[in-house]
């Protein structure tokens, strides 16, 4: 499972005790570009900013503020989960599922899941 959290692109003073404190640097913290990684056992945690406003966490943090932005869960097929997803009524906000570091992911849009938004994602191939 993976929990991104919505940041203010300043890091917040707030935020970087969680960096520099905590000792979490010991089991793998990961910078890249906009975002920070926590890998802890079973659990990704993944602080977000949104530079840009039009992003979907930019909009985030423009009408909610910085906070829980979005949970993942790792799927064993995505086009199949896409479809069943689909079939049961759900919206998904991309057309098409996405490529990144993480794997391929599509995203359920959270006016189907009670405000909250819900990503599905499948792990690269090794």
């Amino acid at each position: 499972m993976r929990l991104s959290w919505g940041v203010k692109p300043t890091f917040s003073s707030s935020y970087e005790v969680l960096f520099t404190e905590s000792g979490l640097k010991e089991i793998g913290i990961e910078f890249k570009d906009n975002i920070a990684l926590f890998q802890l056992p079973g659990v990704r945690f993944i602080l977000i900013t949104g530079f840009d406003k039009n992003t979907l966490v930019g909009h985030f943090i423009r009408h909610k503020g910085e906070g829980a932005f979005m949970i993942s869960m790792e799927v064993e097929n995505i086009r199949k989960e896409v479809k069943r997803l689909q079939s049961q009524g759900k919206k998904l906000i991309l057309v098409e599922n996405i490529v990144s570091t993480f794997g391929t992911s599509n995203i359920i849009h959270p006016n189907g899941m009670n405000g909250v938004l819900f990503e599905i994602i499948q792990k690269p191939s090794k």
